[in-house]
């Protein structure tokens, strides 16, 4: 199985209380997301039905995902979204 992965925060705006009351700053929220392409088509349904999906990696990095699109119809591709800190890159596992 190979994958095609990229990592991103998103960040929300610091909001002003117009009555007076104090600013609130968002932390931001890393989420990933990307293709995955498995050797079979079967292979691809079978993950699609799995619950409590974990990606990992070849240097035993892992994150849990989930999968948001099925590519085509007989495709061995599926897309898929991670939450958190990525399996990949330079960002530290906890």
């Amino acid at each position: 199985m190979s994958a095609q992965l990229v990592s991103f925060t998103e960040y929300k705006a610091l909001v002003s209380d117009p009555f007076g009351g104090q600013e609130h700053a968002c932390s931001g929220h890393t989420r990933w997301i990307g293709t995955l392409h498995t050797r079979t088509t079967a292979d691809a349904w079978t993950i699609r039905r799995t619950d409590d999906l974990i990606l990992r990696t070849e240097e035993d990095r892992e994150g849990p995902f989930t999968v948001t699109g099925g590519g085509r119809l007989g495709s061995s591709e599926l897309r898929i979204t991670g939450s958190g800190n990525p399996p990949f890159g330079d960002t530290p596992q906890p």
